[in-house]
């Protein structure tokens, strides 16, 4: 089975998978801040999310950053826009620093 990852780096990108394969998500993140990554919008039933954690950097200590990732399978063909926001969710929309989004359109060979 194919993976596919994503990162800050490929904000706005456009990729093409395949039904049956998965995409990860996997972006910058010190839960420490307050600041959080957050999934917007997704359409489940063509890409499900499969899981969602952070994981801490061997390096950073306690209350240290690491990243944030999202793992997605494509269910079936069709068009998917990911939108992700980072922001202090208890601050409201206002304390939203950065968004990104990735367009996942899914297609068999």
């Amino acid at each position: 089975m194919a993976e596919l990852t994503l990162t800050q780096l490929d904000k706005g990108k456009s990729v093409t998978i395949c039904p049956g394969e998965i995409v990860r998500i996997s972006l910058d993140e010190n839960p420490g801040t307050g600041f959080r990554w957050e999934l917007e919008q997704e359409d489940d039933q063509i890409l499900h999310l499969l899981a969602s954690h952070f994981v801490g950097s061997a390096s950073a200590g306690v209350g240290g950053g690491g990243h944030h990732i999202w793992e997605f399978m494509a269910k079936k063909n069709g068009n998917v826009r990911l939108t992700m926001k980072h922001w202090r969710a208890w601050e409201g929309c206002k304390s939203t620093i950065e968004r990104l989004d990735f367009a996942i359109q899914i297609k068999a060979n």
